[in-house]
C-alpha cells in the first residue's frame, strides 16, 4: 500500500508541470517524511522527487537554494525524531548522484556537491542521534555536536543552525562541569559579533538586542566560565577588552572599576591558587563496530582534574562497554583494524609546549610559565621502549632504544572539546645514550623545581621532595646514574658507537650538573626534614657520597676543563631557564643544566650562560641562585 501511494504521489507531482514551483519549498518537508519511511521500495520510488525539485527551481531562479535550505532544516528535525537510518543515507546518495550523472544537467557540479554534502550531514545527524540519550554517552554527544556545528558553519554557512549547536554544546559542557570548554564554546558565538549597534536577528534568545550588548553579556559569561575552570590566562584578554570598552567608548567608570578588580583577582589567582597539571592520553579506536566519527582514528584526551590513566580507562570503558582494552602499546595490525569488534588502545602522552615567548624566557616566574607547558598545546609525545641487540640482563639500558611518536591534533587543548583527533604523526628512534641525556636533563630540572618550591614554602608537605630525592639517589630500578656509567663510559662503547660520542660527552656534563643540584637539594632537605625523617636523610647522604665517589673521573674531567674558564662568577642562571627543543623531549625543556659549561668536544645548547663550577671538596662552599616569583633566592651549600 505504501509503495502504491508513493507512485501515486510521484504521478501527481509530475502532472503539475510549470506549477511545481508554487510547491517549493513548502512540500520539501512532507515529501522528505515520505522518503524516510523504512520501506526500501517506497524510498526508491519517491527520492527522485528531490532531483525534480532541484531542476525545477534551477530553471526558474538560476539556483536551488530554497530546496537546499528547506531540506537541511527538515532533515535536522526529522532525524532527531528517530526517522531515517544508514540505509537511507546510502540510498539518498547513490540514487540522486546517479540521476545527476546520467542526465548531466547544466548544474551537474553544484548538484553533485550538494548531494554529497547532504550525505555527510546525514552521517553526522545519525551519529548524533545514536548518542542522544544516556550520561555514559555525554562525551560522544559532545563530539557529534562539535562535528555538526562545524559542518553547518563550513559546508552550508547556516548561522542559525551553527548557533543552535553552539548552545547545545555549551549546555553539555556545563552539565559535565567542563567550565573551561564551555567558555571556549561560547567564544565561538562571541567571535561572530562586533561592538556595533546593529540589531541581532539570528538569535531568538536576544531578540531586539544590539550586537554590542549581546557581545558584552557573552564576555561576562565566558569570563565567569574561565574563572570556574581556573583558566584565568584566557579570561584576562577579555577583561582587558571590556576595560577598554568601558573607559574609551561607554565611559562607564563604575563598570571599569569592577572589571579592573576582577582582572586583578585573575592575576592574583595565577600566582597563588593551586592548579593541578592535567594528564593527556592518546586513545585509538579500532574495529568496524565503532561509530564512524571515531572508527580507526586516534584522539588526544585531556584528563579531568587529578585523573590518572587508571580512572580514565575506567571512564572510557563505561562509555564503550563492548570494547576490549588493548594492553600493549604496539600499533594494531590489520586483523584488529578490520575486525567487526571494538578495540581501544590507551597510553599517556606528554604535551610539547608551543614556542611561546613566556616559555622561552629565562626570568619568568615559575607560576606563570608552567601554565604554558600543559596548556595551549597541540603536539604530544609518546615514547615506547624497544630493545635492540642482545639484552644485558645486568644493564638493559645499553640496548634500550626509544621509539618516539610525535602527534599533532586539529586544535589546541584546552579548547571547545576535551579531546581532538590526531591529524599528523611521525616516528623517530632515540639511541640509549641520547635518552640517558634526556633523563638527566629531566632529573636536574625536577630537582631545581623542588628546590624553588620548598625554598618558597618550607612548611609544605616534605614527602614528595623526599621520595624524589630517594628515587634519584638510591635508585634500584635499572640502577640509575651508576648504570649509565657502566653502559656508556667505557672504551668498548667508544669503539662500537663512535657516532654517539657527542651524546657521551654531553651526558657526562649533565650528570655533573645534576650532582651539584642534588647536593643543594640534599642540603635543603636536611634543614627541612623532621626528626622522624632524619634517618632516611642520613641514608641518602651516604648513598650520595658513594655515588659521587664512583663518578670521581667525571668530576676530575670537569675540573680540568673548567680551569681555562675565568674564575669569576657571571650573572646567576635563573632556576626556570626553559629552552624549546625541536626534538620535543618529554624529559626536559632543553636546558643543559644550572651550571652549564662549554666542553671542548661539544657545543652545549645553552652556551650563552655560564657560572663558576662548584667543586665537591671537603670544607668548600658554593652558592646557588634561584628565581622564586620575582624574588632572587640565594642558597648557600656547604659541601661535606
Amino acid at each position: 500500500m505504501r509503495v502504491l501511494m508513493g507512485f501515486q504521489i510521484l504521478s501527481m507531482w509530475s502532472q503539475l508541470g510549470e506549477h511545481k514551483l508554487h510547491f517549493i519549498p513548502s512540500m520539501v518537508g512532507p515529501f522528505l517524511e515520505v522518503t524516510l519511511v523504512p520501506e526500501i521500495e517506497l524510498r526508491k520510488a519517491t527520492l527522485h522527487i528531490f532531483f525534480d525539485m532541484m531542476e525545477c527551481e534551477q530553471k526558474v531562479r538560476g539556483n536551488f537554494r530554497q530546496v537546499e535550505s528547506e531540506l537541511i532544516d527538515k532533515l535536522d528535525i526529522l532525524i532527531s525524531e528517530n526517522k531515517g537510518d544508514d540505509e537511507y543515507r546510502r540510498l539518498f546518495n547513490t540514487m540522486l548522484l546517479d540521476r545527476v550523472q546520467s542526465e548531466d544537467p547544466a548544474w551537474k557540479d553544484s548538484g553533485a556537491a550538494f548531494i554529497s554534502s547532504v550525505t555527510r550531514l546525514l552521517e553526522r545527524l545519525l551519529d548524533y542521534r545514536s548518542v542522544i540519550q544516556g550520561d555514559e554517552n555525554r562525551d560522544k554527544r559532545m563530539s557529534c555536536t562539535f562535528n555538526l556545528l562545524n559542518f553547518y558553519k563550513n559546508e552550508f554557512n547556516r548561522k542559525e543552525m551553527y548557533l543552535r549547536y553552539i548552545y547545545k554544546l555549551h549546555d553539555l559542557h556545563m552539565s559535565a562541569d567542563n567550565f573551561t570548554e564551555a567558555g571556549f564554546t561560547m567564544m565561538l558565538y562571541a567571535d561572530q559579533l562586533s561592538w556595533t549597534s546593529n540589531t541581532l536577528v539570528v538569535d531568538s534568545n536576544y531578540a531586539g538586542y544590539r550586537e554590542c550588548e549581546v557581545k558584552e553579556k557573552l564576555y561576562h559569561l565566558i569570563i565567569s566560565h574561565f574563572d570556574r575552570g581556573k583558566c584565568w590566562e584566557k579570561g584576562i584578554p577579555l577583561l582587558k577588552e571590556l576595560a577598554n570598552l568601558y573607559e574609551t567608548q561607554l565611559f562607564n567608570y563604575k563598570a571599569l572599576s569592577d572589571i579592573l578588580k576582577y582582572q586583578a583577582k585573575f592575576y592574583d589567582n595565577i600566582l597563588t591558587q593551586l592548579r593541578p597539571e592535567p594528564e593527556y592520553f592518546r586513545v585509538g579506536f579500532y574495529g568496524l563496530s565503532f561509530p564512524l566519527f571515531v572508527r580507526n582514528k586516534q584522539f588526544i584526551y585531556r584528563g579531568l582534574e587529578y585523573e590518572r590513566i587508571g580512572a580514565f580507562t575506567q571512564r572510557l570503558q563505561t562509555e564503550f562497554p563492548s570494547a576490549h582494552i588493548l594492553t600493549k602499546n604496539t600499533p594494531p595490525d590489520d586483523t584488529i583494524i578490520n575486525s567487526e569488534g571494538q578495540f581501544i588502545q590507551i597510553s599517556n602522552v606528554k604535551p610539547i609546549p608551543e614556542p611561546n615567548p613566556i616559555v622561552l624566557a629565562s626570568d619568568i616566574p615559575e607560576k606563570i610559565s608552567r601554565f604554558y607547558h600543559y596548556n595551549d598545546v597541540r603536539r604530544f609525545q609518546c615514547d615506547r621502549p624497544v630493545n635492540k641487540g642482545i639484552v644485558d640482563k645486568d644493564n638493559e639500558i645499553k640496548t634500550l632504544w626509544i621509539e618516539r611518536t610525535i602527534l599533532e591534533i586539529e586544535s589546541l587543548l584546552p579548547g571547545i572539546l576535551r579531546c581532538f583527533e590526531v591529524v599528523t604523526r611521525h616516528t623517530e628512534e632515540i639511541a640509549p645514550v641520547q635518552y640517558a641525556c634526556e633523563t638527566m636533563e629531566s632529573v636536574e630540572k625536577e630537582v631545581r623545581h623542588l628546590i624553588v618550591v620548598y625554598t618558597a614554602e618550607p612548611k609544605r608537605n616534605l614527602n614528595p621532595f623526599t621520595m624524589r630525592l630517594q628515587g634519584i639517589i638510591d635508585a634500584n630500578v635499572q640502577g640509575g646514574i651508576s648504570k649509565y656509567q657502566q653502559a656508556f663510559f667505557t672504551q668498548e662503547f667508544t669503539k662500537l658507537f663512535p657516532e654517539h660520542m657527542t651524546h657521551v660527552y654531553r651526558l657526562k656534563n649533565l650528570i655533573f650538573d645534576a650532582m651539584q643540584v642534588l647536593a643543594c637539594g640534599l642540603e635543603l632537605h636536611g634543614k627541612l626534614a623532621p626528626s622522624g625523617v632524619q634517618p632516611l636523610h642520613q641514608r641518602l647522604l651516604e648513598r650520595f657520597a658513594q655515588l659521587r665517589h664512583s663518578l670521581g673521573s667525571i668530576n676530575k674531567l670537569k675540573r680540568q676543563q673548567s680551569e681555562s674558564i675565568v674564575n669569576t662568577p657571571l650573572p646567576p642562571l635563573p632556576i626556570d631557564k626553559l629552552h624549546f627543543n625541536e626534538n620535543h623531549s618529554n624529559r626536559s625543556s632543553g636546558s643543559s643544566g644550572i651550571y652549564g659549561q662549554m666542553y671542548e668536544q661539544q657545543i652545549l645548547e645553552n652556551d650563552d650562560i655560564y657560572t663558576k663550577p662548584m667543586v665537591f671538596n671537603r670544607n668548600s662552599s658554593s652558592q646557588v641562585t634561584f628565581y622564586v616569583n620575582q624574588h632572587v633566592v640565594s642558597y648557600k651549600h656547604h659541601c661535606m
